[in-house]
């Protein structure tokens, strides 16, 4: 048995299966109850939580009507995962949502899978710079400090053919709560590349044994990044 509370901007769906909440965060222009992951993450037996932003703003002022700030929206997932009675929560995003993955499940100490997402909001030629409105106040522009001083596990993939998603994994590459994957021959589409053939959830469980991730441990290569992406 389950039930459904939603609204255009998050679903909730509770499942017999409680013991694990699985939260997903959209990417940009997603609104009027469109999510990402919404037929793999409904699939799941656990409960699932989808959000999406609405106005491209990167999560900087949480999820309308549900937490209106990111410490809100913070409480909002561990009230909700409290209420279930789950005993771990995992995030999961791409891209915009992958931001916000990296955010919340460093503020939760949580569980992490995360695509092609910026580390750092609003440089030069990014997908903030570029989609998130002036007027948006960017109250956590830099996502380095608050993972490492975080107790948060992060799986992130990043597609070797997009410069800036190499530069934001680079930013984070020395962090040792991230295991970052890069993908050869992929954009900023990489989630679509892991959907094929493999579910991503396999490599999450491999993780969280301390084992590599076993279809793309050949994939792992060093970060070497192009001089006009150093320094980042």
């Amino acid at each position: 048995m389950e039930s459904i509370d939603h609204s255009r901007h998050h679903c909730l769906i509770e499942r017999r299966e409680k013991s694990r909440l699985s939260v997903f965060f959209s990417g940009t222009d997603k609104t009027d109850g469109r999510f990402d992951f919404w037929r793999s993450g409904s699939a799941q037996n656990s409960s699932v939580l989808f959000f999406n932003n609405g106005l491209n703003e990167w999560y900087q002022n949480g999820v309308p009507g549900v937490g209106e700030s990111i410490p809100a929206l913070a409480r909002y997932i561990e009230k909700t995962a409290e209420r279930l009675g789950a005993t771990s929560i995992l995030l999961s995003g791409v891209s915009m949502g992958g931001y916000a993955a990296v955010l919340f499940g460093a503020l939760l100490h949580a569980d992490v899978v995360a695509f092609g997402y910026d580390s750092k909001l609003r440089l030069p030629h990014s997908r903030s710079a570029k989609r998130m409105p002036k007027e948006v106040a960017m109250t956590v522009p830099d996502l380095k400090p608050i993972v490492k001083s975080s107790g948060a596990r992060i799986l992130h993939f990043a597609g070797e053919l997009d410069g800036m998603d190499m530069m934001a994994a680079h930013h984070m590459y020395d962090l040792e709560n991230i295991q970052t994957y890069t993908l050869r021959g992929v954009g900023h589409g990489e989630r679509r590349s892991l959907t094929v053939g493999m579910d991503w959830r396999i490599s999450w469980k491999a993780m969280r044994k301390g084992a590599n991730c076993p279809a793309y441990q050949r994939q792992r290569v060093p970060m070497r990044i192009p001089s006009p992406y150093r320094g980042c």
